[in-house]
């Protein structure tokens, strides 16, 4: 299984371990909450960015969703996927986001680029070269 892969089948397990731990009650909310800290274990090592994108992801995606009940949908699981994805260098040039995200989702790895390896930060800088954003 692929870090992808493994990445969607944790986030699945853990929005069911969440639901299974308040008497089957679903809290969209919640869910996402506890997909946030499953994708700051996953990406540790990183200095604040993880936290940096799932504020943004939080703030931006799940929080103004008009279903926030039936949270994270799987668009933004998606969305955390692709970016766990440019994280660990295995972005794809079919993967892209929307031009809004791609900007904040810079000025994060710029404000934090020092916390990041040398080649993790390469490989994001070349993604974002291929793709004009900087």
């Amino acid at each position: 299984m692929d870090n992808l892969s493994k990445l969607y089948t944790d986030i699945h397990r853990t929005i069911k371990h969440d639901r299974a731990q308040h008497a089957g009650e679903h809290d969209g909310l919640r869910a996402s909450n506890a997909v946030a800290q499953l994708f700051e274990k996953k990406t540790a090592g990183l200095g604040e960015i993880p936290c940096a994108i799932t504020e943004h992801w939080l703030n931006t995606y799940i929080k103004p969703s008009k279903n926030i009940a039936q949270e994270p949908g799987e668009t933004n699981i998606d969305w955390l996927v692709k970016v766990f994805s440019l994280l660990n260098g295995t972005f794809d040039t079919d993967m892209d986001f929307p031009q809004s995200d791609w900007k904040k989702i810079a000025d994060i790895i710029k404000l934090e680029a020092e916390d990041l390896p040398l080649d993790i930060l390469s490989d994001i800088m070349a993604v974002f070269v291929n793709r004009r954003i900087l």
